[in-house]
């Protein structure tokens, strides 16, 4: 793939213009929600944070799932996303169970919060969408206060290898048949992709080794095994072939005065 000469800011621009466009019907098709997702979800959480009612920033919210789960588990919640209209959809779920979220807009990369705001920041799937993943982890370990949880929740979605590529076709199959919808219009374009590092997913290893360049300790991942069990449950069945790869969840704490 050529290298892209789109600036950053059209870079982002891009990726706040094609989410709000995603907005709509992002998740409806491919059975997440489930209850049994959301009590996998739950468990998973509850070990990571506990019992104890914390401040906790959701980047990259969407449309608030994860932000959700944590506002019911009694956490003090505040999601951020790039897409307005992603936050419009959040802020309606959380009105509708009555929960109070703050929902701002925010770029994940820049975030316009005080340094040592929050007793843990967590995100889902946001590290593929980045230019910049190493800025956001900074900003997001500036925000933590000390002793402050890092949560990264992320897969590696393709590969070169030859299985990557026949679920790839077999995702797209799924969006014909079961969505009636154009496949290649829910691609980011190519001189978009080329500015992301990671476009096709992570790795969990490079999580850990940006948490350990941030001086983080107490690093642990971990598969997440038994949360895609529960989304795959209820998938058609060329989406269960399709998005049959690993996630995986990184958490580290932040320390004393590291930047």
């Amino acid at each position: 793939m050529t290298e892209s000469k789109l600036s950053h800011e059209t870079v982002k621009n891009y990726i706040k213009a094609y989410w709000n466009w995603r907005s709509s019907d992002y998740g409806r098709f491919r059975g997440y929600g489930s209850e049994e997702e959301r009590t996998a979800w739950e468990k998973t959480l509850m070990a990571v944070f506990g019992e104890e009612r914390l401040d906790i920033l959701d980047i990259g919210t969407g449309t608030g799932y994860i932000a959700v789960i944590l506002a019911q588990m009694g956490h003090n919640v505040t999601g951020v996303d790039i897409s307005e209209q992603m936050l419009e959809m959040a802020k309606k779920r959380a009105k509708e169970l009555s929960l109070k979220i703050k929902f701002e807009l925010c770029d994940a990369e820049n975030l316009h919060f005080e340094d040592e705001s929050f007793d843990a920041v967590i995100c889902r799937y946001v590290l593929w969408t980045l230019p910049n993943p190493r800025r956001a982890i900074g900003e997001w370990v500036r925000v933590v206060k000390p002793r402050g949880k890092i949560v990264v929740i992320d897969g590696k979605w393709f590969d070169r290898s030859v299985s990557s590529r026949l679920r790839r076709v077999v995702g797209r199959l799924g969006i014909l048949i079961y969505e009636k919808r154009n496949p290649w219009r829910y691609r980011y374009r190519k001189e978009v992709s080329v500015k992301l590092p990671f476009r096709s997913g992570v790795e969990q290893e490079d999580v850990v080794e940006l948490f350990k360049d941030f001086g983080l300790s107490k690093i642990i991942a971990q598969d997440l095994a038994e949360v895609k069990a529960a989304q795959r449950k209820n998938m058609p069945l060329l989406y269960k072939i399709a998005w049959n790869y690993p996630i995986f969840m990184v958490k580290g704490e932040k320390w004393g005065d590291m930047l």
